[in-house]
């Protein structure tokens, strides 16, 4: 998956080294939150900025030959910082 050049540049310039490790290891976590959830078609949005946020598809507990059995989610990955931890909190807190 090629990553925009300002996204890059955005995720090293405030996040400095530990911006340069989560690149290195974001494809890897990708594939591998994938295969966790099962995600499928995952698609980066157009504009990228201080975290990795893709549109995928998921498949839901319908039947498989239902109509409509994956559902559209969003997937978000960011380098480990006070804010997202907050966020995380926020979406446990209010059940997703």
């Amino acid at each position: 998956m090629q990553l925009p050049d300002s996204f890059i540049a955005t995720i090293k310039n405030v996040y400095k080294k530990d911006g340069e490790k989560f690149l290195a290891v974001l494809p890897f976590l990708i594939e591998e939150v994938a295969q966790r959830w099962g995600l499928t078609d995952v698609q980066p949005v157009p504009n990228l900025s201080f975290n990795f946020v893709a549109f995928a598809k998921r498949p839901s507990a319908a039947p498989r030959n239902a109509r409509g059995s994956d559902q559209d989610v969003v997937l978000k990955i960011g380098v480990p910082n006070r804010e997202l931890t907050s966020e995380m909190l926020t979406l446990k807190l209010f059940n997703g």
